[in-house]
């Protein structure tokens, strides 16, 4: 064992002898570190005689310690000139408390016989590094009145806390190590790790608020059951249910029931069908604008004060709208035409090959919001010599159609003909074969898409010198 770490020294006051020289006595401690526990310190007290010149007489000493028994000495003090001399020395420990410790070691030291007669004392004292210690925490987990936090010192054994928490509804089970774990402790219980400890209550539900399904739809009329998504009326359900498991007397005490137009004032309606019991189904009907949508929320209570509330938003009443022959033909509350446009019993022609759509058409377009989605025949190229040579594209209902029509002069090089706006573009490249007027020629199309480099750009590719021809398409909102 090393004891070389010096942690206190103190040294009495001097004695003159009748020769001019003058001794006294002190007591030097020192630690072992390596010996040292979270519990314990280890130290070696050391008790010495100094003297200025030569000593060769009688003495005696007495040295103690801090809750320690007295050790005596008692012989020759033999020292020479300015030397040190050992009469007592023992190694002992102490524990390490709750806070900082003090120890002392004393000793007296008094000559008896011959020149120098005389005591000296001194009295070392050690403070103590404080005992490790760890923190012990409680986490109600969802409840109240957790146990406040307790220390856990090294080497001890700490009893948990018995304060028990609460929460309304459940049964307490118990401490777990994490907020979903199961229970590790009880509260009483001992916890002997030299180790923080986060605990979190564990609890068991004994009651459940009640539990309720709502069913929402648009209904012709107040006594309506079919759902009707043209309907001026909203019909709601609600199946619900009470627990009783822990309360045989548990029963619903109300289900009420309250309406608005989306974002207006709420207004109530009395719910019919079941409302009080164990469990059933409560119906309400009110008139809704067909122009707007209707918030609705009903609420079941039962007798032990737990309550439950369910909402949902019916849309504003729904207009059938069909499309047919490619967006050629549209149909409003009836079938599309294969071409124009029908609203209910009456039909509209005129739909419109050329680069202006009919006006009927483009007016329903507008009044859908689907402009976005329509556009006329509009030219990339067009010869000046030949109304029938040329390159356009158009859309309808969201799908791009290219057109090529006795196109000369395009050669295996490429020529661009022109720009597709960001609308009408594809999310990708696209390729599409074309023909030529003679079987051993190949042509092609090319269409840049949006994450490419020419994005919108058509280019042309044909391997033979005469006229190419062709059709392509593709749906703009496909990525």
């Amino acid at each position: 064992m090393a004891y070389d770490t010096k942690v206190a020294e103190s040294w009495g006051g001097y004695v003159q002898t009748g020769t001019g020289q003058q001794w006294n006595c002190g007591v030097v401690v020192y630690e072992d570190v390596s010996l040292r526990t979270s519990e314990r310190c280890y130290y070696r007290v050391v008790c010495q005689a100094y003297s200025t010149g030569a000593m060769d007489v009688h003495a005696q000493a007495t040295v103690g310690a801090t809750n320690d028994s007295n050790g005596y000495w008692g012989g020759t003090f033999t020292n020479g000139s300015k030397q040190y001399f050992t009469f007592y020395q023992w190694d002992t420990w102490y524990g390490r408390d709750h806070s900082a410790r003090q120890v002392s070691f004393w000793a007296s030291f008094t000559v008896t016989g011959g020149f120098g007669n005389g005591t000296s004392e001194a009295t070392a004292t050690v403070t103590m590094p404080v005992r490790p210690s760890w923190s012990v925490s409680y986490s109600a987990n969802g409840g109240s009145g957790a146990p406040s936090a307790q220390t856990k010192w090294a080497g001890e054994t700490l009893t948990l806390s018995k304060t028990v928490p609460t929460r309304a509804n459940h049964e307490f089970l118990g401490w777990a190590t994490s907020a979903s774990g199961a229970a590790a402790y009880q509260p009483g219980g001992s916890y002997a790790t030299d180790a923080a400890l986060a605990l979190y209550a564990v609890w068991r539900q004994t009651y459940s608020p009640p539990s309720a399904t709502l069913a929402a739809m648009r209904v012709a009329s107040a006594s309506a059951t079919a759902e009707s998504p043209m309907g001026g009326y909203v019909r709601v359900s609600l199946a619900w249910s009470v627990d009783a498991s822990a309360n045989a007397s548990n029963a619903a005490k109300s289900v009420t029931c309250r309406h608005r137009v989306a974002g207006g004032s709420w207004a109530s309606v009395t719910p019919s069908g079941a409302t009080t019991g164990k469990s059933g189904t409560a119906v309400a009907a009110f008139p809704a604008a067909t122009t707007s949508p209707h918030e609705v929320e009903l609420t079941v209570t039962d007798a032990l004060g737990g309550s439950t509330t369910r909402s949902a938003t019916v849309g504003s009443a729904a207009i059938p709208l069909d499309v047919a022959n490619q967006g050629r033909g549209v149909g409003v509350l009836a079938a599309a035409p294969s071409e124009g446009l029908r609203l209910g019993g009456l039909t509209l022609t005129g739909v419109a090959s050329s680069p202006v759509a009919s006006r009927p058409f483009s007016g329903l377009l507008r009044l859908l919001d689907l402009a976005a989605l329509h556009q006329g025949w509009t030219y990339l190229w067009r010869s000046s010599s030949s109304a029938g040579d040329y390159v356009r594209w158009r859309m309808l209902m969201g799908v791009v159609y290219l057109e090529v029509c006795h196109v000369p002069g395009v050669g295996a090089s490429g020529w661009k003909c022109g720009t597709l706006p960001a609308s009408a573009r594809l999310p990708c490249d696209l390729y599409h074969p074309m023909a030529s007027y003679h079987d051993d020629h190949t042509a092609a199309a090319w269409v840049g898409g949006s994450n490419g480099t020419n994005p919108g750009e058509v280019w042309l590719y044909n391997n033979g010198s005469n006229h190419m021809y062709g059709m392509a398409s593709w749906p703009v909102y496909a990525a």
